[in-house]
């Protein structure tokens, strides 16, 4: 029998003090005990590739390394190419652009040693107070999710990336519940049939290469009741037989359930491996965990043929996306392809165009409080600088001066929110810096760098640009766009 390692994908994360050197000692024993790969979060890009080279170098096998690249590679690694979400590239109806988009990701990525890019998402946005399909859901209907999805699955993978659909059998419906509550879809089954699975149907006729599961449950297509994590009705029956998906089942469970003790990560791992997942991404007791899942294989309840079948399939799709030599890489044209698509999903969410002048004030509220953002909040003043508009960036509009007033918002709720909203704080910072300005005297208007479902959050007097996200290419973008001499 094969190490079960192989199955477990562990995190690593870029600190901005230390960089990857915390990470070191943990990534060579993951190393040791023989694990199938990491998920990247962050990092300069010359330090990313020189660690993944060290990794390859040091491992055994082949290896998977993914990341959240659904915003091309800037998203998450400083110092490449940023994109706007696919919602925005989607909104503007042409199909070439999700494929360059997905072909430019592709080309970044896998010089860097990245070879596997969770994206697209599948999800259909059904439920407005969903959180993330609200946010970062590319439509509502089926058919054109589908398009899309197979449009970005098959440029990413000619590049040589895989591609991952997620999160099947489809959590739109979902209204966010309790961490720790799994969430239920009670719909007759037909619903689900016309509607959610066809996305990852087209995924699947697209030979997309991996699927993340939702830990969700799906009482119409499981009695039991089981999240799609840890039924075999949904993967074994429904996603391999009936569908005929041959690529690797992914599941972030481990990550999305929050801090886990050993014995209950063990549990879930277990539990999910079982019934029919491939690989377990993110892990936090790695070393407990595998010799759980070791002894579980030794002497039950987990069968050898079945570990046995995942540990194939993910060798399979780390050798078809094995580092080569012919890599096609990203040219100057499509850097500034990408600079222009970034201006081009720039629009008005209401509101008249603003003319920031000579002089702006900049504003900065800033939901996102919690965690340090890999892209600094004060790059889109820096773009108006750059164009020789003033741009200083205030805590509140300055008393006896002229001039608009810029309200830049960012937060992209990535806390575990159960609301598509804001906090009442920041909402209320918001109002209050644009009634300041209005004492003055003075224009205001508001930049949201987040999805225009956000722009709610805003006071419905105020005009409000559309940003999309905080990524640099996205600030900058912004930027330019209020400055060129059209606007």
């Amino acid at each position: 029998m094969g190490n079960v390692a192989e199955l477990l994908v562990p995190a690593i994360t870029w600190d901005p003090t230390t960089g990857f050197t915390g990470e070191r000692a943990r990534i060579t024993r993951a190393l040791e005990l023989g694990v199938g790969g990491f998920v990247l979060h962050g990092g300069p890009e010359a330090e990313v590739r020189t660690l993944i080279k060290d990794i390859r170098h040091a491992s055994k096998i082949p290896l998977l390394i993914g990341a959240e690249l659904e915003r091309g590679v800037g998203q998450q690694f400083s110092g490449t190419t940023g994109l706007p979400p696919l919602a925005a590239i989607a909104a503007l109806g042409d199909a070439n652009l999700i494929q360059r988009a997905a072909k430019l990701t592709a080309r970044e990525a896998r010089p860097l040693g990245v070879n596997w890019g969770f994206a697209p998402m599948c999800d259909l946005q059904m439920n407005p107070s969903n959180v993330r399909t609200s946010l970062d859901g590319i439509g509502s209907n089926a058919e054109d999710v589908g398009a899309i999805a197979a449009h970005w699955i098959e440029a990413c993978q000619h590049e040589g990336m895989l591609a991952c659909a997620k999160h099947f059998p489809g959590a739109g419906r979902v209204t966010d519940s309790p961490d720790h509550v799994v969430p239920p879809v009670d719909v007759p089954r037909s619903l689900l049939f016309e509607n959610e699975f066809r996305p990852f149907r087209a995924a699947i006729s697209s030979r997309v290469a991996s699927m993340m599961v939702a830990h969700v449950s799906y009482p119409s297509l499981d009695a039991s009741e089981s999240p799609a994590t840890f039924s075999s009705v949904i993967l074994r029956y429904l996603l391999r037989e009936k569908y005929g998906f041959e690529g690797l089942v992914a599941s972030d469970v481990l990550r999305s359930r929050g801090p886990l003790s050993p014995e209950a990560e063990a549990e879930i791992a277990m539990r999910a491996l079982d019934a029919g997942c491939d690989v377990l991404l993110s892990p936090s007791h790695l070393e407990s965990l595998v010799a759980t899942l070791d002894r579980c294989v030794r002497d039950g309840p987990l069968y050898e043929d079945r570990i046995e079948q995942s540990r194939r399939r993910r060798l399979k799709w780390a050798q078809w996306a094995a580092p080569q030599t012919d890599f096609r890489r990203v040219s100057g044209s499509d850097v500034a392809w990408a600079v222009q698509l970034s201006e081009r999903v720039i629009s008005m969410v209401r509101g008249e165009h603003p003319k920031p002048g000579k002089a702006v004030e900049v504003v900065i509220v800033d939901d996102d409080t919690h965690w340090a953002p890999l892209h600094p909040r004060t790059i889109f003043a820096q773009t108006l600088e750059s164009a020789q508009v003033a741009a200083p960036v205030v805590d509140a509009p300055t008393t006896n001066r002229d001039g608009p007033v810029c309200v830049a918002v960012f937060g992209e709720l990535r806390d575990g929110r159960h609301e598509v909203a804001y906090r009442a704080e920041t909402v209320q910072r918001i109002a209050a810096v644009c009634d300041a300005a209005v004492v003055q005297r003075r224009p205001v208007f508001a930049v949201l760098f987040a999805p225009p479902v956000l722009a709610s959050q805003i006071p419905r007097s105020v005009p409000v640009v559309c940003g999309w996200s905080a990524d640099r290419c996205m600030q900058e973008a912004t930027g330019r766009w209020l400055t060129r001499p059209s606007a």
